[in-house]
């Protein structure tokens, strides 16, 4: 991928994580810590990818993604969510609202090379 990736993450420890692979595969990473914050710059930074942590609060990441996606000018972000623990209700709800990928925290990390590069998001 060659444009940025949006990254609602506010862990910064684990934002850290995400910043140091996107780093090394070229790929600019823009960060976001609230839902208003998020919407704004998925339109002015018009990234290939959102990374989004699905239990920050402060992101209304259900929220954010639908509006996300019911919006053609940032519809085809693809959405990437991670939850910090395993939630089918959570993990169906994501899927609903728009994310085209859903993961625990830790198969995130594990693909995080692959999900940068774009091989594990099927379009």
């Amino acid at each position: 991928m060659s444009t940025s990736v949006l990254i609602g993450i506010p862990d910064l420890l684990f934002s850290s994580k995400v910043n140091a692979v996107a780093r090394q595969q070229g790929i600019p990473v823009v960060a976001t810590f609230t839902k208003h914050d998020l919407l704004s710059k998925a339109h002015g930074e018009t990234p290939s990818m959102l990374i989004l942590d699905l239990n920050a609060d402060a992101l209304a990441p259900l929220e954010s993604v639908a509006a996300m996606k019911s919006d053609p000018h940032t519809r085809g972000i693809a959405v990437v969510g991670f939850q910090t623990r395993i939630d089918e209700t959570l993990r169906t709800s994501a899927e609903e609202a728009g994310c085209d990928l859903v993961l625990s925290r830790s198969q995130f990390i594990e693909a995080l090379p692959d999900i940068l590069s774009g091989k594990l998001l099927k379009r």
